[in-house]
């Protein structure tokens, strides 16, 4: 999620956010691969990226574009809430994730993400979805997830169906500008965040 060209090999970095695999739909991976030593390194890969991040307490959640690699894998911190922002804690893989239960209450909170530059917004979002996947060792997880846990999940599958989050967000309000060192004000004062950008702004922005 950190800006930067990707360069494939042991060298795997964040794409760009105006690269094409982030506008494209990734493809399943066959449960049979799943422990196939390739599958198992891109894994291994997506938490040494995001435990690095996570360090600097900013990374809830990481999908396979993102790092330039077009498969259905994510990972999401599903220990973390918004009051405990505990960042200790290795974030949990899924693979193939597909929701298949969204609820009618929604709820609207700010996100941000190392795919879409220095934006942030408001974003609407189901308040609890259900969903089902596979862990690195090919067994399928049901799972019933809520608030925060819930919200990170959908981040992250919209990413491997060329989604970023300011595609969900439509009060023109709730785009938001945020300056490298205001991320914490940002995150105090999302809901009256003066630097507001279009869409428009945005995608000019990220085809630079």
């Amino acid at each position: 999620m950190y800006l930067g060209s990707m360069v494939f090999g042991n060298d795997m970095r964040f794409v760009s956010p105006n690269d094409p695999i982030l506008l494209s739909v990734a493809q399943g991976v066959p449960i049979e691969a799943i422990q196939s030593d390739s599958i198992q390194k891109i894994i291994d890969h997506m938490l040494e990226v995001s435990q690095g991040e996570r360090k600097e307490k900013r990374m809830v959640g990481l999908a396979a574009p993102q790092v330039g690699i077009p498969l259905r894998i994510i990972c999401v911190d599903t220990h973390i809430t918004q009051e405990r922002m505990d960042f200790s804690p290795p974030l949990d893989v899924f693979i193939n994730p597909h929701i298949s239960w969204y609820s009618e209450e929604m709820e609207l909170f700010r996100e941000g993400c190392f795919s879409t530059g220095h934006f942030a917004g408001i974003v609407p979002r189901s308040k609890e979805i259900r969903a089902n996947a596979y862990d690195r060792k090919g067994n399928r997880l049901e799972l019933s997830l809520e608030g925060y846990t819930a919200r990170i999940f959908q981040h992250e599958v919209d990413h491997l169906n060329g989604l970023r989050f300011p595609d969900r967000i439509t009060n023109p309000s709730h785009l938001h500008w945020v300056d490298p060192e205001k991320v914490e004000e940002h995150r105090a004062h999302y809901d009256n965040w003066p630097h507001t950008r279009t869409k428009e702004e945005w995608l000019s922005y990220i085809a630079k």
